[in-house]
């Protein structure tokens, strides 16, 4: 069955808004998956056009033309927004976790939060979950030291 995607932003809203001992780790988990799921499937299209544009490279004047398919930046804001609510409903669990003394557990929730976020954090740390998960991550291990945020000339 495919996801609707409705019902997983909706889901993400609901659960999100709760305060974090609140929030429901099977419910976490089951938005943490079908919004995975869902980027996965919006990712077999945007992988092709990628691919294209790729392979394309060294003609401007196509991949000009294939970027002016508005579903491009449709699959980019929509593989975002998807990604970015399955790796909130990762560190959230983890959160929940280390709060109940589950430190093997918080940190499998956060690696898996940290390992599928983009690197680079173009927002700023404070908006980047990849950032968080490593923090919280750095806390459990006891680990001290500068984390990259991104690159800037």
């Amino acid at each position: 069955m495919l996801p609707d995607p409705e019902k997983i932003v909706s889901s993400a809203e609901q659960e999100f808004s709760k305060d974090i001992q609140a929030q429901d780790a099977g419910s976490l988990k089951e938005i943490a998956e079908q919004a995975n799921h869902y980027a996965n499937l919006v990712g077999k299209i945007a992988d092709e056009y990628t691919d294209y544009i790729r392979d394309n490279s060294r003609y401007d004047f196509v991949t000009e033309e294939v970027r002016k398919a508005t579903l491009v930046g449709v699959l980019a804001d929509k593989d975002t927004l998807f990604k970015t609510i399955r790796n909130q409903a990762y560190i959230n669990p983890g959160r929940l976790a280390q709060d109940d003394g589950k430190d093997m557990e918080a940190f499998l929730f956060f690696n898996d939060a940290f390992r599928l976020s983009s690197f680079s954090c173009s927002e700023g740390k404070n908006k980047c979950l990849r950032y968080q998960a490593e923090q919280y991550m750095k806390k459990l291990l006891g680990l001290e030291g500068d984390s990259y945020v991104h690159w800037q000339k």
